[in-house]
């Protein structure tokens, strides 16, 4: 091979050296879909006004007390902003019918948020992480992890399933919740049911003290129900 035929092989070389990492600098980084779609933005509360019956169950042997309180709970938006940290906020009033009056209550304020890929609900100076995006049934989620309480792990139990619901067809709805704890003196079981464009329409909760494995034989602790009534 001759001078000319080896610059004109190094030349082309260079160039080609030249060529390919152009090409690696300018190459675009692989786009991700983002992390909440709006179909899983449908699950969240909306500002439509709902009322839920509460039913709170309250039980201590020691007093001689099993008692079972009902009323209708409504959930009312006042408000919604972004804050300095790009959040969205819904401030949230809660009034129990008074049945008395026949007039509705004022009982308290909440503030539901969505941080980051959380769907946070604070009630009562406590903020529970209720829906984690995206939904997947192989993510869990410590729901208290904005306070200084002991941990509680949810999980989706079920992802948009159809069930039959106060007499209704629900197309789609998510179930989140907790593992259940059964042992021969406790029954810990907690889990909430969304419905597409609506929110939360079902909560169960019970944290009972037992005897002997029986879940009917309540010695200690509290239950609640609260169901969408529309």
């Amino acid at each position: 091979m001759n001078r000319l035929q080896i610059s004109i092989s190094l030349c082309f070389f260079s160039l080609a050296l030249v060529f390919v990492g152009c090409k690696k600098e300018f190459v675009q980084p692989e786009l991700k879909p983002t992390d909440i779609n709006k179909d899983e933005l449908s699950y969240i509360d909306n500002d439509e006004t709902k009322v839920y019956e509460v039913v709170h169950i309250i039980h201590d042997d020691e007093v001689d007390r099993h008692d079972t309180i009902t009323y209708l709970l409504r959930q009312q938006v006042s408000d919604t902003f972004i804050d300095n940290a790009n959040t969205i906020n819904k401030v949230v009033n809660y009034f129990k019918f008074d049945a008395i009056s026949s007039s509705w209550i004022y009982f308290k304020k909440g503030l539901f948020s969505k941080q980051g890929n959380s769907w946070v609900k604070k009630l009562d100076n406590v903020s529970r992480v209720v829906l984690k995006f995206p939904f997947s049934t192989s993510i869990n989620w410590n729901v208290f992890s904005f306070n200084d309480l002991p941990p509680l792990q949810f999980q989706y139990q079920q992802i948009h399933k159809k069930i039959a619901f106060n007499g209704l067809e629900l197309d789609s709805t998510l179930k989140v919740g907790s593992p259940v704890f059964y042992s021969l003196v406790d029954f810990k079981k907690q889990f909430e049911i969304y419905e597409k464009n609506k929110g939360m329409i079902y909560s169960y909760s019970k944290d009972l003290t037992i005897r002997n494995f029986d879940t009917l034989n309540v010695r200690l602790g509290e239950e609640w129900y609260y169901t969408l009534k529309k």
